[in-house]
């Protein structure tokens, strides 16, 4: 785990909002799950606007994106592709979340202050 990620994971756990770093944490040790495709491109960039809200914000974009794949169930696939977002890349994503929450908890990051690591994380400021 690159040392930006590992502080981060752990200073997620100590201010005890770990779900949404969790998140954060896999699109940054990843890759960034947003799709550009050239003749769409200022769609896609609206797209990634719409989920940063008012907070200008890459990382509460992602977590709205992460969040509403999540939520989709069965409709992932139109969901990813009315928001140009990589389907493999949020698995991947959700995966890296669950690896990252097993790391700390075998490291003994994980306890009473910090339950249930991959709940959802609710609305961000």
């Amino acid at each position: 785990v690159d040392p930006k990620v590992g502080k981060m994971l752990i200073f997620g756990c100590v201010m005890q909002c770990l779900p949404a770093v969790l998140t954060i944490a896999a699109g940054m040790a990843y890759k960034d799950p947003w799709v550009l495709p050239i003749d769409r491109k200022q769609a896609a960039d609206e797209a990634r606007r719409r989920f940063a809200g008012e907070s200008f914000s890459d990382h509460v974009a992602l977590l709205q994106a992460y969040e509403g794949w999540t939520m989709a169930g069965q409709g992932r696939r139109d969901y990813c592709w009315r928001n140009y977002l990589s389907g493999n890349t949020l698995e991947m994503m959700s995966d890296m979340r669950r690896q990252f929450a097993e790391l700390l908890q075998t490291a003994g990051f994980i306890d009473d202050k910090c339950p249930r690591p991959l709940e959802a994380h609710g609305q961000h400021a």
